[in-house]
């Protein structure tokens, strides 16, 4: 963890590494020098728009009573593991993924930093910046997507983000 600010709470990974023995991936990423999938440069996609975009969520997510507007239809896949969620989006081979319930900050710091390194954004489900080493280990949810569209999916996020669904 780099201590950027000096101040307990404020430390980010500067080294990050998600393997996944079932599929022989091995993604890692060096804070400043990018992210890569078994030593290839990888990188987010850049979809401008929720409607069609590949979403890592449960369909039962989309579908919940707590959204008071319909969402557009998106194509959804769900992988249970956080971290390989995170590494995927960096890869480019899904747009986002989002959730609205407390993550822990060592399921998600590593594979947080491949997103970030690819050129995505990483937040807690409220738009607020991913802090770690708190007292709390406990983040607030999760948004991870190329800027445009996290700024889109934090716009629908963040009124409900208190909420566990």
């Amino acid at each position: 963890m780099d201590d950027r600010g000096g101040a307990r709470g404020n430390r980010q990974p500067v080294l990050g590494a998600v393997f996944n023995p079932a599929t022989d991936e091995m993604f890692t990423a060096k804070r400043g020098s990018g992210a890569y999938l078994n030593g290839v440069p990888i990188s987010v996609t850049t979809p401008e728009a929720i409607a069609g975009c590949r979403m890592i969520a449960t369909k039962g997510f989309f579908k919940h009573k707590i959204w008071t507007t319909p969402w557009p239809h998106t194509e959804n896949t769900w992988f249970n593991s956080i971290a390989y969620r995170l590494a995927l989006i960096a890869a480019g081979r899904a747009d986002a993924t989002l959730s609205l319930t407390g993550k822990s900050e060592w399921d998600i710091a590593a594979a947080a930093l491949l997103v970030e390194e690819a050129g995505g954004q990483v937040t807690d489900a409220t738009g607020a910046a991913l802090t770690y080493n708190k007292p709390s280990p406990r983040m607030n949810g999760l948004v991870a997507a190329a800027p445009k569209l996290h700024d889109l999916l934090v716009a629908r996020t963040k009124p409900l983000a208190a909420k566990d669904i």
